[in-house]
């Protein structure tokens, strides 16, 4: 069985959240509720989002509809 790894500290997942299959630790989950946009983290977090997340969702929905890249 595969070991889940959080997307923002890349440290072992015990408890947290997943979303489509990429994992959140609950450390990291709480630091991005309670973080503010214009931070640094809050802009890491969505990169960090946009590339395990979007990406895999947005390229799952082009090979359904046939859509080229």
């Amino acid at each position: 069985m595969r070991e889940h790894v959080c997307i923002i500290c890349r440290k072992k997942v015990d408890d947290g959240l997943v979303v489509k299959g990429k994992s959140i630790c609950y450390n990291c989950e709480c630091r991005i509720i309670n973080s503010k946009q214009c931070t640094d983290f809050y802009e890491y977090y969505m990169k960090c989002v946009k590339k395990h997340i979007v990406r895999k969702y947005l390229g799952n929905i082009k090979y359904i509809k046939g859509i080229s890249n």
